[in-house]
């Protein structure tokens, strides 16, 4: 029986858990890394959608974090910089004699 298995022709037991049981298992086999077998188990179940999701993670972690680090800042220079070149160019030009400036009427 699935799930059982027989040490002997006339003893049957329940697979322990971290273990499968196929079919006709006169012992029990261990349960491969990366895979989850719950008392009971005819085959082992692989856990691998969970590690690569886990994968996935890490991997868009270190992407924002590099964009953080490295990206950002050189972005924020080159906008920072080119601001100030348009304020510069967009400010008005005041005459450099200061008699020439403008003088509240009394």
């Amino acid at each position: 029986k699935e799930g059982y298995y027989c040490p002997d022709f006339l003893t049957q037991k329940i697979c322990p858990e971290g273990y499968y049981c196929p079919m006709g298992s006169s012992s029990p086999r261990r349960c491969p890394v990366l895979a989850s077998c719950p008392e009971g188990s005819a085959k082992s179940t692989y856990l691998w959608s969970l590690f690569i999701v886990g994968i996935i993670d890490v991997a868009l972690l270190a992407a924002v974090g590099i964009y953080r680090r490295w990206f950002l800042p050189r972005i924020n220079r080159r906008i920072s910089s080119e601001y100030q070149d348009a304020l510069a160019e967009a400010a008005p030009t005041l005459p450099s004699d200061s008699s020439a400036a403008v003088r509240p009427n009394p």
